[in-house]
């Protein structure tokens, strides 16, 4: 069977907070995809609020992703880290490229490994790596599968998403990223009680 947020369907526009909250929590304790859009300058504040969540385990994709590489060129002793960046472009010789891409898909075991072992809702945050590099796209949608089923983890996954405009569909520096329709799509906002907060800093 399947699991998912589909008590979460409404319109793009952002829900007022305490009904974003509402929907949030119900969604962690259903589990499956979710992908939380957010403004772009509300970003941080939105993926602070996020992490605070009960049950909610955030991963910092970027940082997750370049330790990965650097632990497998390391382990491997070869090719040096200015390689590995050299071979990230356009331009690189198709033997760099090849031996780039397999790099990536050493990463990207790595980091399904370690995002299907952590408890509870899962919060792919800082996750760019995802819709830049190859591979990146598969990953995320065999994870997102694996969330929408019952006996799979990670119980529950969430892809933050700041956008220039989250009132369209949830895209990933501007690539889609899979959601189901509006149900697996939500607007969140900085809340009202963090605001003032901010403000008086």
């Amino acid at each position: 069977s399947t699991r998912g947020p589909s008590s979460l369907a409404r319109p793009a526009e952002a829900a007022p907070d305490a009904e974003v909250q509402q929907r949030l929590i119900a969604a962690t304790e259903r589990g499956g995809f979710l992908a939380v859009k957010t403004w772009l300058p509300e970003t941080a504040a939105i993926c602070a609020e996020l992490s605070a969540l009960p049950s909610v385990t955030p991963v910092n994709v970027t940082d997750l992703f370049l330790g990965s590489l650097r632990k497998i060129v390391a382990v491997r002793g070869k090719p040096r880290w200015a390689t590995v960046l050299a071979a990230d472009g356009p331009d690189a010789p198709a033997t760099a490229q090849a031996g780039f891409g397999r790099l990536l898909d050493a990463a990207w075991e790595r980091l399904d490994a370690r995002i299907h072992d952590l408890p509870g809702t899962v919060l792919l945050h800082d996750a760019t790596p995802l819709a830049r590099f190859a591979g990146g796209t598969d990953l995320l949608a065999r994870l997102a599968g694996a969330a929408r089923q019952v006996n799979e983890t990670p119980h529950g996954l969430w892809l933050l998403c700041p956008m220039d405009d989250p009132r369209k569909p949830a895209l990933l520096d501007e690539r889609g990223v899979g959601a189901l329709g509006e149900n697996e799509q939500i607007t969140a906002r900085p809340s009202v009680i963090a605001g003032p907060a901010r403000r008086a800093s």
